[in-house]
C-alpha cells in the first residue's frame, strides 16, 4: 500500500529547551567532557559547545598539545582534559563567555565589558567583539577612552575607531590630562629654525602636523618601529620646503650645521639602532638666511 502523506512537526521549545538543558548539566557537571584552566579557577564545560561559538577553541580542542598559550594539563578530575587559558584571559571574562555560549544572552557590568571584550577577541568570538566594542565607544569618557582606542582588534572596525578619534580629538583638553594619556610612549623631538623670526613666523598646529608626518615616514617609508623612535630624542631643522629634516642627515658644512648638531649626529652614532642601514633622504634646501 503506498504512502498518501506524511507527518511535519516542529517543536518551537526545543531550541530554547535544548540550551537551558546544556547549561544546567554544564551547571551541575554532567556529561562534561573538558576543563579550561584560567588563573587558578577550573570551568567544566562541553567542548562541542565551546567549539561552536570559538574558532580558537575548535582548533584548541582539535590538537593533542593545544594552541592557545598551553595545552593539555592536570585537573582537579584527572579524567578530563585540561586546558590552560593563558593570553588577556581574566577568569571573569572567561565565565562570561562560557555562560553566552550555554544561552545565547550576554548580561556584563560596565566594569568587566573591557575583560570580556579581551578574551572573546582571543577566543575569535567576533559577535562578542563587537558588541562589547560599540558598548564602550557608546560609554566614552575622558579617563578611559584611550585605553579603549589600544584595545587589540579595534582597528578592525573603522567606523568604531573614527568615533574613538573624534571623541579624543573633541575632547582632548580633558583627555591630555588623563592617566591613560600620560602614560603614552613619547618620541621627544626637538625643532631647529635658522632664525627666531622664522620660529614666531610657524603655526603650532602646523609644525605638529610636520611632525606627526615625519614620524609616520620613519614608520613606514623607513620601517623604523616606536620602540627605536623611543630610544633617544630627534633633532629636526625645517628645511627651506618646509619639510623636516633630521640632522643627523644634514651634509657637512651646512650653515644650519651648529655644535649642537655636531654633537647630536655623534650621539645618533651611538645608537644601537643606528647600525642598520638608513635610507638616504634628501638633500634640504638651503637653510634661510
Amino acid at each position: 500500500m503506498e504512502s498518501c502523506g506524511y507527518l511535519k512537526f516542529t517543536d518551537d521549545n526545543m531550541k530554547s529547551n535544548f540550551l537551558q538543558s546544556l547549561s544546567t548539566m554544564r551547571k551541575n557537571r554532567l556529561f562534561c567532557d573538558v576543563v579550561l584552566l584560567v588563573e587558578n579557577t577550573e570551568i567544566h564545560a562541553h567542548r562541542n559547545v565551546l567549539a561552536c561559538v570559538s574558532p580558537q577553541l575548535m582548533e584548541l580542542f582539535s590538537t593533542d598539545t593545544g594552541t592557545l598559550n598551553g595545552g593539555p594539563t592536570a585537573a582537579s578530575d584527572a579524567k578530563l582534559p585540561c586546558y590552560r587559558l593563558n593570553g588577556q584571559i581574566t577568569k571573569h571574562g572567561l565565565m562570561y563567555l562560557v555562560e553566552y555560549a550555554y544561552t545565547g544572552s550576554l548580561e556584563v557590568p560596565d566594569e568587566m565589558i573591557r575583560d570580556v571584550y579581551l578574551a572573546a577577541w582571543q577566543l575569535k568570538i567576533d559577535s562578542v567583539v563587537k558588541e562589547c566594542a560599540r558598548h564602550l565607544v557608546s560609554e566614552l569618557e575622558p579617563d578611559i577612552c584611550i585605553e579603549t582606542r589600544s584595545l587589540p582588534g579595534i582597528e578592525r572596525n573603522r567606523r568604531f575607531v573614527q568615533e574613538v578619534d573624534a571623541y579624543i580629538a573633541k575632547n582632548f583638553h580633558l583627555v591630555s590630562e588623563t592617566a591613560g594619556f600620560l602614560q603614552l610612549p613619547c618620541v621627544l623631538i626637538e625643532v631647529l629654525y635658522q632664525t627666531r623670526q622664522e620660529m614666531s613666523l610657524v603655526a603650532e598646529c602646523s609644525l605638529g602636523r610636520l611632525v606627526i608626518d615625519w614620524i609616520r615616514r620613519q614608520m613606514t617609508d623607513e620601517d623604523i618601529s616606536v620602540s627605536s623612535l623611543l630610544e633617544r630624542s630627534h633633532m629636526l631643522y625645517l628645511a627651506l620646503d618646509n619639510s623636516l629634516q633630521d640632522c643627523a642627515d644634514l651634509p657637512p658644512g651646512q650653515e644650519s650645521e651648529s655644535d649642537l648638531v655636531q654633537d647630536y649626529k655623534r650621539l645618533v652614532l651611538k645608537c644601537p639602532s643606528n647600525k642598520k642601514h638608513r635610507k638616504a633622504l634628501k638633500t634640504p634646501g638651503r637653510p634661510r638666511m
